[in-house]
């Protein structure tokens, strides 16, 4: 990068807001645990009170502990293992954007990976205030078959 060009980052990245990214990626990585340990008591724990989850993109958005933990257990009872597996992390502010692939067991099945784009909100607390998560159809991959 040319020393304008690092002057001008340096410049940008000042006015950010100050969040501590690494912190904010703690509380990512505690989330896909919640998955790979099957424990949403500790995950809701991760989550502001009011917090917003569109999941995916386009579907109504659920508002609120009550209605993000039903949806939750769609998921938890599946029956399906959960292996997550970050991607990526980029930090701004007090948001992220991350990819992970979330491979998803069940015996007698073939196992399925996922692969998700979110878009994550903190509170100043540290708690996800809001997550978008982008995926489709088209996101899902048959890795083995059992």
């Amino acid at each position: 990068m040319t020393s304008n060009a690092s002057l001008l980052g340096t410049a940008l990245l000042e006015q950010a807001a100050a969040f501590d990214h690494a912190r904010m990626l703690e509380v990512f990585n505690a989330y896909l645990a919640t998955w790979r340990d099957r424990d949403p008591s500790i995950r809701a724990e991760l989550f502001a009170p009011d917090a917003v989850v569109e999941d995916p993109v386009g579907a109504p958005p659920l508002c609120g502990m009550e209605a993000v933990k039903a949806f939750w257990q769609l998921g938890d009872g599946s029956g399906s293992r959960f292996e997550p597996r970050l991607e990526l992390f980029v930090p701004g502010g007090s948001e992220c954007l991350v990819r992970f692939v979330m491979r998803m067991i069940k015996e007698g099945e073939p196992t399925v990976e996922l692969t998700v784009h979110e878009t994550l909100r903190f509170d100043s607390h540290y708690r996800i205030a809001a997550l978008r998560a982008f995926w489709s159809q088209d996101s899902f991959k048959v890795v083995s078959a059992e």
